[in-house]
């Protein structure tokens, strides 16, 4: 499911041996409008020592290092707030930076993260041989935008990705 991260709140999932991938972004220092209810969850969370979250999770932060004062503040906050209420840390965190290559950050961080999910899902990954031209493409299945609730604001975009223990996924390098 693929949902503004204020939605997480509550979500079943969490609390189970689920996955939650975190897109996140800082603005000023502050989260996206759509984040800020979680963020103060887990807040909340940690000073009642509570652990609410038995998910596993890894965190993606986007920014833009210009900003350096506030540069990846919310992605760093949630990746460690995560893992004190309890979620089970599937990645480091990852940063993009817009201010050089976000894709080539967004490609590296996706090349850790195929094998960590299939690991974590007992699922087989093999490599492609032979050229680039002749592998199948690795595609992430229904995956969509989920507009930002205010204009102006990125989406947080968690993702909670089902598996086949049985399948078997296969990894272009």
């Amino acid at each position: 499911t693929v949902k503004p991260l204020n939605e997480a709140i509550g979500d079943p999932a969490l609390g189970t041996d689920g996955l939650l991938l975190v897109l996140s972004a800082t603005y000023n220092g502050c989260p996206p409008a759509n984040a800020g209810d979680f963020v103060n969850f887990c807040g909340a969370a940690i000073e009642r020592h509570e652990r609410p979250v038995d998910a596993r999770f890894a965190v993606l932060g986007c920014g833009h290092s210009d900003w350096a004062d506030t540069f990846q503040a919310i992605p760093t906050l949630l990746d460690e707030s995560l893992e004190k209420i309890g979620g089970h840390r599937l990645l480091d965190l990852h940063t993009a930076d817009s201010k050089k290559a976000p894709e080539e950050d967004f490609v590296a961080w996706t090349a850790k993260l195929w094998p960590a999910l299939a690991a974590a899902a007992g699922i087989k990954l093999s490599q492609c041989a032979g050229s680039a031209a002749s592998r199948p493409p690795l595609a992430i299945p229904e995956v969509s935008v989920v507009p930002a609730e205010e204009e102006g604001h990125l989406s947080e975009t968690p993702l909670v990705l089902p598996f086949q223990r049985d399948g078997e996924w296969v990894l272009a390098k």
